[in-house]
């Protein structure tokens, strides 16, 4: 949705992650991207959400949602949504290569 994003054509990649599988505009969202003939991943803690029907889902994270009670003692989902930023910083620093390339790239203007 922003304005300084390029738009998404077959071939790019839409990550969707919703606990619930319900929230409207990931869903919205991830079906533009599959119309548009994108790669989706879809990492969900609901299998039979609307989101899990676009796509396979491709990471079932088991956790509460905001439609269920947390046994985590964690509000709604938090934990969901902790596992997915675990999940994405392991994949970042798979694919981030050496220490030196990352620190050339890292924004310079803080």
């Amino acid at each position: 949705g922003e304005t300084v994003t390029p738009s998404i054509q077959a071939g790019d990649l839409l990550i969707a992650a919703s606990a619930s599988g319900t929230t409207h505009s990931v869903c919205h969202f991830a079906a533009e991207a599959a119309r548009l003939s994108a790669d989706l991943l879809v990492i969900t803690a609901e299998k039979d959400s609307p989101l899990a029907q676009l796509s396979a889902p491709d990471l079932i994270i088991p956790a509460p949602t905001k439609h269920n009670l947390p046994a985590s003692g964690q509000l709604m989902g938090s934990l969901f949504e902790q596992m997915v930023l675990l999940f994405s910083d392991a994949v970042a620093m798979a694919l981030a290569g050496e220490r030196e390339t990352l620190a050339r790239n890292h924004a310079n203007l803080e």
